[in-house]
């Protein structure tokens, strides 16, 4: 209960989870409702936020990689990806 990382580890994954929360249960009641897509183009739009996660996990991925090669700290090569991806998100 002490630990500042466990604390900032339970608030990334707080608002990550609530972000994948809202991607698979409300946007395509959101986009169907109030948008009034049709259910097509509602399943392509609901989709994409995932398609895009597993471009930018594999991405990061070999990013990470990359890093720890050129830095030569797996503890660096890991922060940086997780660090400038969570802070580069559009809010």
């Amino acid at each position: 209960m002490t630990s500042p990382s466990v604390w900032g580890l339970c608030l990334m994954y707080g608002f990550v989870g609530f972000a994948g929360n809202f991607i698979t249960s409300l946007l395509p009641v959101y986009l169907r409702d109030h948008r009034r897509l049709s259910d097509d183009t509602t399943a392509w739009l609901s989709g994409l936020p995932l398609g895009f996660g597993v471009i930018s996990c594999l991405t990061g991925g070999m990013l990470s990689d990359w890093l720890i090669r050129r830095l030569g700290s797996r503890t660096w090569g890991r922060r940086l990806v997780g660090f400038v991806s969570l802070c580069s998100r559009p809010w």
